[in-house]
């Protein structure tokens, strides 16, 4: 919407309209990689450091890190452009981390006291939810190959 908006009004001007979609990709890429930055670092910091506390993680390992979340952003970019319906996906995403999560809030919220049967749960929840997590979107990309055939 805003670049036929920066288009249709200052589109007279020589070099304006570029200029002015240029400062809206360099904003959007910013975001993206200060994202990309931080969370190498939270993953060296989390994941790293904790299982190999003799490992001396420098800004080598981090670049690299940054470049690996970078991949995978953009390998996951083109997996979603190829499933189409992106609102679809997103709530299913939504749904499938969302759900869990306010059930475990209910319970901290509700009661005072629990056992360790929702450690045993909450294993299970994850194991539910990667199965929930590839069962819905691969059952909505059968059915709508099915409608079209």
């Amino acid at each position: 919407m805003i670049p036929y908006f920066i288009s249709t009004t200052l589109g007279h001007l020589p070099g304006i309209p570029g200029l002015c979609i240029c400062g809206i990709f360099s904003a959007s890429l910013s975001t993206v990689s200060s994202s990309i930055n931080s969370l190498a670092s939270i993953a060296s910091e989390d994941f790293i450091q904790p299982l190999f506390p003799k490992f001396k993680v420098n800004v080598f390992h981090i670049k690299l890190m940054s470049l690996f979340f970078g991949i995978i952003c953009i390998a996951l970019s083109f997996i979603i452009a190829s499933l189409g319906h992106l609102i679809k996906m997103s709530v299913i995403l939504v749904g499938n981390l969302s759900g869990p999560n306010l059930a475990v809030f209910l319970l901290a919220a509700c009661t005072t006291t629990t056992n360790e049967g929702l450690l045993v749960k909450r294993s299970e929840r994850k194991r539910g939810f990667f199965i929930n997590f590839w069962s819905e979107p691969l059952s909505a990309l059968v059915a709508e190959s099915s409608l079209q055939n």
